[in-house]
């Protein structure tokens, strides 16, 4: 109907405004993704830098029912499936691999391991993080030595797969600390949670503030970790001549 095709106009004029303000200034093509689906694929091309030749595409799945704003870098992340493709070369990969391990390093250090001085270890590194590679630089705290003793692995299961109800519950995920991890999954379950609770009464009553009064959940299912065996955010490195 007319009313129909006018609410279509201005959620996709909203959304042309969102994904403006994502990368600005660049042109975008969007794509609907089916009569009934509340997401559109906003694909753009970019030129970071007049002075590099590196190109990044991006691809992100914007949901009608969903806003960006306010939310916390992670979670905007996290709400847009972003995917990013660009030129590292063997000492980009080799800085990566050495700082993702341990950013304390010095850019002398850094220097000697991978042939260059510290000026340019810093302009590399500087670049890295304003292109979105390196993406945090942050300290990774021991639960048990503030008390969080317990750690679950939660599956859960929602009421309906439908776009506003698992927005929705990405933005929860997002808003409690409790949560450390979330993944929108395939499978029997919608998603797995990596939950930390300071003993399992704790978790019992975060049970019932997070889960049981959230009308859209429908089960859920918990695995207690015994031994973490790993845990971390390494990520294997390719160090040929590029990425």
């Amino acid at each position: 109907s007319d009313d129909q095709r006018a609410r279509s106009d201005s959620s996709m004029g909203s959304l042309s405004e969102l994904a403006d303000s994502l990368t600005p200034n660049v042109p975008a093509r969007m794509t609907n993704l089916g009569a009934n689906s509340d997401n559109l694929l906003v694909n753009r091309r970019l030129r970071l830098s007049r002075s590099l030749s590196r190109n990044v595409e991006i691809d992100h799945a914007v949901s009608r029912a969903r806003c960006l704003r306010g939310l916390p870098l992670f979670c905007q992340l996290f709400n847009s499936h972003t995917v990013m493709t660009m030129d590292l070369d063997k000492i980009d990969a080799r800085i990566l691999d050495l700082v993702q391990r341990n950013n304390r390093l010095t850019s002398d250090e850094l220097g000697e391991k991978v042939g260059l001085s510290a000026t340019g270890v810093q302009r590399r590194l500087k670049r890295l993080r304003s292109e979105g590679v390196i993406e945090a630089d942050i300290s990774i705290v021991s639960p048990k030595a503030i008390g969080r003793n317990v750690t679950m692995l939660v599956l859960v299961t929602l009421e309906r797969e439908r776009a506003d109800i698992v927005d929705r519950f990405k933005q929860a995920i997002c808003n409690t600390t409790e949560v450390m991890s979330g993944f929108y999954v395939t499978g029997d379950a919608d998603f797995v949670l990596l939950v930390t609770a300071n003993n399992m009464e704790d978790y019992e009553q975060f049970t019932r503030r997070f889960f049981y009064e959230n009308t859209d959940i429908k089960s859920f299912k918990t695995m207690v970790v015994m031994d973490r065996v790993k845990a971390g955010f390494t990520l294997p490195m390719p160090l040929g001549a590029s990425i």
